[in-house]
């Protein structure tokens, strides 16, 4: 039981995202961008190429047998330079195949929710839900944000939220949206999002218990910040929170 209680921060953040960019949303009265896809039957199709390729590297990472992990998990809990850089360049080996996908589609960032429309309001809301973040998880004093460790994990992860974002509520959300129902895409994207990270739950070693639990949360994580880019359209205020979500989570 105990295990479930360390999910009352990530929920709590969750909410507070819905609250704020509502909020946000009625004051600035922000328009959604919805982004037109040709043919969205077989890009739904093509999607699932450059999906399949990331399952296929988080796989390869996260064996047990295969290549180690590139992270802190490794390093003793502490992330240092080396570790944020390889970070870094494994979240560019997984946002590859969807960027060269786009080339091949000849489609622009758009579609990945990456434009400079509702950039404002989307960093605002990011910033503002990411504070409560810090006071949910405990995290908000300057010595900590401070401490070499902790930037070295924020840029880190900063390279994890905003590839997660432009694949997930970018990329395949606007597809499976333009060929699905809302709640169908949303709901569907939502459990790729939580599919991704089970290779390295395995990896950590967590009981079925923990890993059904962490799948539900990860997958309620995702449906959140699915509506909130059905509102608002750019990604750059969620996947500034995702990444200091996994900072003050770890």
């Amino acid at each position: 039981m105990n295990y479930i209680f360390q999910y009352i921060p990530i929920i709590a953040t969750l909410t507070a995202a819905i609250l704020a960019f509502l909020i946000l949303e009625k004051i600035i009265k922000i328009k959604p961008l919805p982004v037109y896809i040709s043919s969205p039957k077989r890009e739904v199709l093509v999607s699932l190429i450059p999906y399949m390729c990331l399952v296929a590297f988080v796989i390869v990472v996260f064996c047990p047998f295969g290549s180690q992990n590139a992270t802190a998990d490794n390093t003793g809990g502490e992330y240092n330079l080396q570790a944020a850089l390889l970070q870094l360049l494994a979240n560019a080996i997984i946002l590859a195949p969807f960027l060269i996908t786009l080339v091949i589609r000849k489609q622009s960032l758009k579609t990945m929710g990456v434009f400079k429309e509702n950039l404002l309001p989307s960093v605002l809301g990011g910033l503002v839900v990411s504070a409560f973040a810090c006071v949910f998880f405990n995290q908000a004093s300057l010595k900590f944000w401070l401490s070499s460790p902790t930037l070295f994990q924020l840029l880190a992860q900063l390279g994890v939220g905003f590839s997660e974002e432009m694949i997930f509520r970018g990329y395949l959300l606007s597809r499976f949206s333009a060929f699905f129902k809302r709640v169908p895409a949303e709901l569907l994207t939502a459990g790729m999002f939580a599919i991704i990270h089970i290779p390295q739950r395995l990896f950590n070693k967590y009981t079925p218990t923990e890993l059904i639990i962490d799948l539900v949360v990860l997958f309620i994580w995702g449906w959140v910040f699915n509506r909130i880019v059905r509102q608002i359209g750019n990604v750059t205020g969620i996947a500034i929170l995702h990444s200091v979500m996994n900072v003050v989570g770890a």
